[in-house]
C-alpha cells in the first residue's frame, strides 16, 4: 500500500532539527493486514467543520481487514485532504517494512515553513 502526500513533517534524529517537506512524499508499507480512515469534513468556506449537532462532527469513517493482536506495527498519519474537503486520520497495521520517500531538494526547515507558509502550503489548483 502507498500513500502519496504534501507537507510531510519529521524530526532528523542526529541534529535534532524539524523539517518540513515542501512537496510531494510517498510513504510505502508492506503487510498491510488492516486500516481505519476517518474523515471530519469541512463546510464548503473550508474554515469550519460540518455538524450534525451543535457539537458533534460530521465523521465519515472506513475500516477494512483484520486489526493485529498488538500494538508495535501501528501506524497512525493525520492532515488536511484535498478531497474531499476535511481532516483526515488514518490508522495503518502492517507488519513488513514502512518506506518513506521524497526529493530532499523540497526539504525546508519547519521554522522557515511557520515564517513563510505561502510560499511552502499546497496550493489547490
Amino acid at each position: 500500500m502507498a500513500i502519496e502526500a504534501w507537507g510531510l513533517s519529521f524530526i532528523e534524529t542526529k541534529n535534532t532539527k524539524d523539517y518540513y517537506v515542501s512537496g510531494i512524499a510517498t510513504i510505502s508499507f508492506e503487510g498491510v493486514t488492516s486500516g481505519l480512515l476517518e474523515v471530519s469534513l469541512y463546510q464548503p468556506n473550508g474554515k469550519d467543520f460540518i455538524k450534525i449537532d451543535s457539537e458533534k462532527y460530521l465523521t465519515l469513517t472506513k475500516s477494512w481487514g483484520k486489526p493485529l493482536d498488538f500494538e508495535e506495527y501501528q501506524y497512525h498519519l493525520g492532515g488536511v485532504l484535498d478531497w474531499p474537503k476535511g481532516y483526515c486520520q488514518l490508522g495503518i497495521h502492517a507488519t513488513g517494512t514502512v518506506t518513506v520517500s521524497f526529493d530532499t531538494d523540497d526539504c525546508v526547515l519547519t521554522r522557515d515553513y511557520v515564517l513563510n507558509p505561502e510560499k511552502y502550503t499546497y496550493m489547490d489548483e
